[in-house]
This record gives C-alpha cells, sequence and structure tokens, in this order.
C-alpha cells in the first residue's frame, strides 16, 4: 500500500467535511459531501479493477486498504453489474462529487476572490490512486491503461471548462 495514497484520501475526505461544516452548518441530513467523494473514488477504483476483465487479489487488497473496506471479489462485481460498468465501456460521466467541489471553488473565487484548489486537489487524488490500482498487481494492462487516461482527460477538461479561476 502507498501509504501517501492513504493520506491524500485521508485528507481530502477531511477537507470535503470541513467544507461542509462551513457552507451547511445547519445540515442535518447526514450526506456530507465526505461521502460523495468517497463513493465516487470507490467507483472509479472499481471501475478501473475491472476494465481489463479480472478482478486481480492485488487490486482488490488496494482498494480494502485505501477505503478501510472489506469488499471480496463478488462484492466488486455485483457492485460493478449494478452500477452498469463493463470493461469495455468507458466512464462517461462526470463524479458528482468534482461538480460539487467546482461549485465550491467557483463559490469561493466569485464571493472572496480566493483560488481554493479543491478541484485540482481531487483530480491529483484520482491520478495517484488510478496509477497505483492499475499498477498494483504488477503488470499494466493497456486497457487499464487507456480507460485512466480517458477517464483523467474527461475530469481535466470539465474541470477547465467550468472552474471560474481559469477564466
Amino acid at each position: 500500500m502507498n501509504q501517501e495514497i492513504k493520506n491524500a484520501i485521508s485528507d481530502v475526505l477531511l477537507a470535503c467535511d470541513n467544507v461542509n461544516e462551513m457552507i451547511f452548518p445547519e445540515d442535518a441530513s447526514g450526506h456530507k459531501l465526505a461521502d460523495e467523494v468517497k463513493a465516487d473514488l470507490l467507483r472509479f477504483a472499481a471501475f478501473l479493477t475491472i476494465s481489463d476483465g479480472v478482478m486481480a487479489s492485488d487490486e482488490l487488497v488496494a482498494i480494502n486498504e485505501y477505503f478501510d473496506t472489506a469488499y471480496t471479489s463478488d462484492d466488486v462485481a455485483d457492485y460493478s453489474e449494478k452500477e452498469g460498468m463493463t470493461g469495455d465501456q468507458p466512464v462517461s460521466s462526470v463524479p458528482l462529487s468534482l461538480n460539487y467541489l467546482i461549485r465550491i471553488d467557483n463559490m469561493f473565487c466569485r464571493d472572496q476572490g480566493t483560488v481554493t484548489n479543491y478541484t485540482d486537489t481531487l483530480i491529483g487524488l484520482y491520478k495517484k490512486l488510478g496509477m497505483e490500482l492499475i499498477c498494483c498487481d504488477k503488470s499494466l494492462d493497456m486497457s487499464e491503461y487507456e480507460q485512466y487516461n480517458e477517464f483523467i482527460s474527461m475530469l481535466e477538461d470539465f474541470a477547465e471548462s467550468n472552474l471560474e479561476s481559469r477564466s
């Protein structure tokens, strides 16, 4: 396990909790930004690990270590099927949590003139986590790598088009 990535996940989730409390101090719904970020990261991890048609044990171990879960390969397969994720289809929609962070970055930029970089931090985490997952089984499958590149490019393009600090 890469401790830097584990720490980055924890840091991003903590930052999300802090932002959530700043922006929605009265929110008692229990639905927090950190929960959405974690769900989106797990969705990405599951997608990458099945993109070559094989769920390697090293990939499953990495997911469980990074997210403090105890998923089995059947859990990931069931989840992937339920979500409609297959190895031969690229992910075509931007994660909801990235949309939220772009809105938050834009709010801070517009209201306070501050560039917060939450969006860039999350995209950086996707890059590190994704590369770690596709390489953790000691082989780089080109289908995983291509899916990774398409997904990261989609995130970067979406951020570039929607962040007011880049206008």
